[in-house]
């Protein structure tokens, strides 16, 4: 018996000395880290360079004829006033359409004739883009039953701000890693890797108030100095993600 018990003994101890060995090698070992990913945001502005503004005339009459002759006086007129600022061969036309015109009596449906509409729109470029457009908004009121229905501004070329903002976001990503780097006891690196990144616009400028002043010339046009329109700026936003290695 008692070398049965001795036997057993020796049996159970090299059982537990295995299940120590098995369990204390297999123990995961912290995971050093040697790398960081972060996000970095930038922004540039740029102010727009062009101006589109689109507007509608209309006119009734009792033919289709006589519709589209009012209409046609009225582009006349405003084609003498936009030569004498320079920009008539900027005017495009954009719709022109004729459909019968009629009003409510007494629940009865009455014939006024027949209304032709037209959409125009003017692009403006240049170094004075800014100054003919508001002219040229003093100007319309000048025309009859004439409705401004859009001033959009707009950048000829949006690379500039696009690289600032990217180089703004990897600058705020290089900062932030540096941040992270420092508080881990650790060295920022290289760059191992940068993703695609994504790219907004946010525009923000002065809306056009739709109670325009008329003015009597062009020439009393030229000397005014209020602004009624203002371009504003633009505002282009980058995200980068970065991923810097640890040393």
């Amino acid at each position: 018996m008692k070398t049965m018990d001795r036997l057993l003994l020796l049996v159970i101890a090299g059982v537990l000395a295995g299940t120590y060995y098995f369990t204390n090698s297999h123990v995961p070992s912290p995971v050093e880290q040697k790398s960081v990913s972060v996000v970095g945001v930038g922004e540039a502005s740029a102010t727009p360079d062009q101006l589109t503004i689109t507007f509608s005339i209309a006119q009734t009459g009792a033919t289709t004829q006589a519709a589209q002759k009012l209409v046609n006086q009225n582009i006349e007129t405003l084609r003498k006033g936009l030569s004498e600022l320079g920009v008539s061969e900027q005017l495009k036309t954009e719709a022109f359409r004729t459909s019968p015109d009629y009003d409510r009596e007494d629940w009865d449906r009455v014939s006024l004739g027949y209304q032709t509409e037209a959409t125009y729109s003017i692009k403006l470029a240049g170094a004075d883009f800014e100054k003919k457009g508001n002219q040229i908004l003093q100007l319309l009121p000048e025309i009859w039953n004439v409705e401004v229905d859009s001033t959009v501004y707009g950048l000829s070329s949006l690379d500039k701000p696009k690289l600032e903002a990217r180089e703004k976001a990897f600058e705020n990503a290089k900062m932030q890693a540096e941040q992270i780097a420092k508080l881990s006891g650790k060295k920022l690196g290289k760059v191992l890797a940068i993703s695609a990144d994504s790219m907004d616009r946010d525009y923000e400028r002065s809306y056009y108030p739709m109670a325009m002043m008329a003015k009597s010339s062009v020439a009393e046009l030229a000397d005014e100095t209020t602004e009624v329109v203002s371009a504003g700026e633009e505002k282009i936003s980058a995200q980068l993600e970065v991923i810097f290695a640890l040393e």
